[in-house]
């Protein structure tokens, strides 16, 4: 009995991420308004019935694909920025180094994130109140480090907190955006290297970066 009932549990759980799956590549490529329950049923080679058993509707299925960013996309980077460091700069090359690691095998996830966070940004939807709680926690992430590296005296005080953080979700945004416009174009390790290096680069105070690259000369 108990087998069987495992068995039935592993068979949901295929079928469920059959239909995440499929939901996941269609609404990074037609968007989330531009996707049917249909093409859900159609891509993921099941019925619309099948999809409606396990799902209440195509917004239930997007608040799951949601749930598996925050898992897979800010817990783990919580987790390495507080276990990097003492150094802030240390803590920002681990923010950048589960970003590459993301890139490679997540990267579907990311671009759901970025491109949910701006189709709902102005309307009163239940997925617009979760994409924000997503990007507040990464904002409270880089925001730490940042106040930690001013602390230090390593990260420049001339601009806030805030704008600093902002420029570095901005940047961190964009780097999966260059990787779907450019496919293989561009290497993974290629582009995370510069974001490291001109992120960390644009965040030290003068003197700190004038030894740096006096260091590197």
């Amino acid at each position: 009995m108990a087998r069987a009932a495992t068995g039935r549990s592993a068979q949901r759980q295929g079928t469920v991420d059959k239909i995440l799956a499929a939901a996941l590549d269609l609404f990074v490529t037609k968007g989330y308004d531009g996707t049917t329950v249909d093409q859900i049923a159609e891509a993921s080679g099941l019925t619309k019935g099948a999809i409606y058993f396990h799902f209440t509707n195509k917004a239930d299925v997007l608040d799951a694909l949601l749930d598996q960013v925050e898992h897979h996309f800010v817990d783990p980077m919580d987790q390495r920025v507080r276990q990097a460091g003492p150094k802030a700069r240390d803590k920002m090359v681990a923010f950048a180094h589960q970003q590459s690691e993301l890139g490679v095998g997540k990267t579907k996830l990311a671009i759901l994130a970025i491109r949910t966070s701006s189709d709902f940004s102005q309307q009163d939807i239940a997925a617009r109140d979760k994409i924000r709680h997503i990007y507040r926690r990464l904002y409270a992430i880089v925001e730490d480090v940042i106040e930690l590296g001013k602390a230090q005296g390593d990260f420049r005080t001339d601009i806030s907190t805030r704008q600093l953080a902002s420029y570095v979700i901005a940047a961190h945004d964009g780097t999966f955006l260059e990787w779907q416009r450019r496919g293989l174009e561009l290497k993974p390790p290629e582009i995370i290297q510069a974001f490291r290096t001109l992120t960390i680069d644009a965040l030290l105070a003068a003197g700190v970066a004038s030894e740096r690259r006096a260091r590197e000369l």
